[in-house]
């Protein structure tokens, strides 16, 4: 999966996973508690979780509408 998105962006696949690792830990840390009800549906803070399981979670949240109603309330709310 690395090679093939770093292909597409043009650089090398330890790049790509280190821009992964960089972009879901400042999510996590700037948005733990949304990260937490979209990708885990908790009311909990969890805990950041590693490239695979984020792209687990970030597609079914996707799949089951989650990412879109989230979406959808925040253009609501911004009028």
């Amino acid at each position: 999966m690395y090679a093939d998105l770093a292909t597409a962006q043009g650089c090398r696949w330890y790049a790509m996973e280190r821009s992964l690792r960089y972009a879901i830990r400042t999510l996590w840390d700037k948005q733990s508690e949304y990260c937490s009800k979209l990708l885990y549906r908790s009311c909990e803070l969890m805990p950041k979780p590693g490239i695979a399981e984020f792209l687990y979670l970030y597609a079914e949240a996707y799949h089951d509408g989650v990412i879109q109603e989230w979406v959808n309330e925040i253009m609501t709310k911004a009028g």
